[in-house]
């Protein structure tokens, strides 16, 4: 049975090495064909949907073809799956935290709230903290460090790993050659609380709720903030909501009063 696992562990990591190429190549004609501000899945999440898995693993002796045709024909489809499911990891990731305990709205309504920024503990510090859509495009999000021979989920055999979790060849053949990892695969992005809680406080010197405030709204009502701690002889410092953010992330121990 070894040496049988064996043999078709080889012969799918040979046809993936030879298939994904060609399929890469598919993949970034389509995303060239997409708006600019279309945000889409990066390589290793595409190759790894069942519905495109299906169309270069069909037939591992080469006797079938995949086209662009296979691909282009439901890529939007592709891309609305890939990113239903994002959101729903991201949507999960919040309503469990502390500061949504209590909150209810419709799923999608969490990531517009004015008060949901995500950071990442790669970026260097000072970095901006990014929202939804925009999160799902950072690099850090989808880059991994090339996995050790030692590491349980770079030994690909049939089954699943001493930890019960499933074994993914296409995973291991573009890790080789691209370090590409899933999304968030190594939980690099995080709800940033430390802007939760200071958004928060702003909203409420409006006279607006923040559980439920959309930052469209926010950006209808345009209210200006002034900074107490960054007052000085030269006048008053004073910004806009998505300034607050950005002032924040340099001195997270302000004080702001309001003007409407």
């Amino acid at each position: 049975m070894e040496k049988r696992d064996e043999r078709l562990e080889k012969e799918l990591i040979a046809a993936l090495q030879s298939r994904l190429p060609v399929l890469r190549e598919l993949y970034a004609a389509c995303i060239k064909s997409l708006p600019n501000d279309i945000v889409y899945p990066q390589f290793i999440e595409f190759a790894r949907m069942p519905g495109i898995r299906n169309v270069y693993l069909h037939d591992l002796h080469g006797k079938g073809t995949f086209t662009m045709e296979h691909i282009r024909a439901n890529f939007s489809n592709i891309i609305s799956q890939w990113q239903t499911r994002i959101e729903t990891t991201l949507i999960d990731s919040l309503k469990q935290s502390v500061q949504f305990k209590d909150v209810l709205l419709e799923p999608a309504a969490f990531l517009e709230l004015a008060t949901t920024f995500f950071s990442c503990n790669k970026c260097p510090s000072g970095a901006p903290p990014l929202r939804y859509p925009q999160i799902l495009m950072h690099l850090h999000a989808t880059r991994a460090a090339p996995p050790s021979k030692s590491d349980e989920s770079y030994k690909f055999t049939w089954g699943k790993t001493s930890q019960g979790t499933q074994r993914d060849p296409t995973t291991r053949v573009i890790r080789d050659t691209s370090f590409e990892a899933s999304w968030n695969d190594q939980s690099v992005v995080i709800f940033d609380q430390d802007i939760h809680a200071v958004l928060a406080s702003a909203i409420k010197l409006c006279g607006l709720d923040p559980k439920t405030t959309t930052a469209e709204q926010l950006e209808k009502s345009n209210p200006i903030f002034e900074c107490k701690a960054c007052n000085s002889v030269m006048g008053r410092t004073t910004m806009t909501w998505s300034g607050v953010v950005s002032l924040l992330i340099f001195n997270a121990a302000q004080k702001w009063l309001i003007y409407m």
